[in-house]
């Protein structure tokens, strides 16, 4: 029997949606926000996925904020693994850890919580998940290589941010051996990315590069949400 998918994503409501209409039009240029986004690793895991699946719906693929976002991000993961010295593993674990909450769970908006004024038509394209599914596909060269063996549920060697942490704390110098290569692998295809949307640079952008955009949600904020819906 052929397995069908749902079309809608019901992990966010409309105040979400609400906000995220919003937070692609130019909040996300905010300096107040993107420092919080640096603070908190991104969004967490439900919310970079419903950020991504939102901005996708509205803008139709092009997905040039959360480029901009995830590379400023991967940048950040870089520096925190860069330590070295015989306590890099102590000080990589502490540059890893979460130090804020997500910007849209600290809003406190639950499923259920009212969008206002937001049309009903701008609130169905937002729960579409079409071009979520399209870019993911097309782009899954770049994304599969490191999906977390913890949140997968599988030998994978691939760990995300949260899960790192704890194997790093934990004393695992392969770990942070692995991470890092992981770091320097999405941080490049994010900021290859992030540099095709200009235009000097246009069409240079491959499908592993944009892949690399998926991958940094993921490293981020955890591969659960990601793995259920896609």
């Amino acid at each position: 029997m052929k397995t069908v998918l749902p079309q809608g994503h019901p992990f966010l409501g409309d105040g979400e949606i609400h906000f995220l209409w919003w937070f692609i039009q130019g909040s996300i240029m905010d300096p107040e926000m993107r420092d919080h986004l640096r603070r908190a690793w991104g969004f967490c895991a439900r919310h970079g996925l419903g950020y991504l699946a939102v901005d996708t719906a509205y803008r139709h693929g092009f997905v040039h904020g959360p480029a901009i976002l995830y590379d400023d991000i991967m940048e950040r993961a870089a520096k925190a693994l860069a330590v070295r010295g015989p306590l890099a593993a102590r000080r990589a674990a502490l540059n890893l850890r979460t130090a804020g909450p997500c910007p849209l769970c600290d809003l406190s908006l639950r499923p259920a919580t009212g969008s206002g004024s937001f049309s009903g038509e701008l609130l169905a394209q937002g729960r579409d998940l079409i071009e979520l599914r399209r870019f993911a596909a097309e782009s899954h060269a770049g994304w599969r290589p490191h999906v977390c063996g913890v949140c997968a549920a599988d030998d994978r060697p691939g760990r995300c941010r949260a899960h790192l942490h704890e194997a790093i704390a934990a004393g695992d110098e392969v770990a942070l051996v692995r991470g890092r290569a992981t770091v320097r692998t999405i941080g490049a295809g994010v900021a290859a990315f992030h540099r095709s949307f200009r235009w000097e640079e246009r069409d240079t952008v491959t499908a592993v590069d944009r892949g690399s955009l998926l991958a940094a949600i993921g490293w981020c904020g955890g591969w659960e949400e990601i793995l259920a819906w896609l």
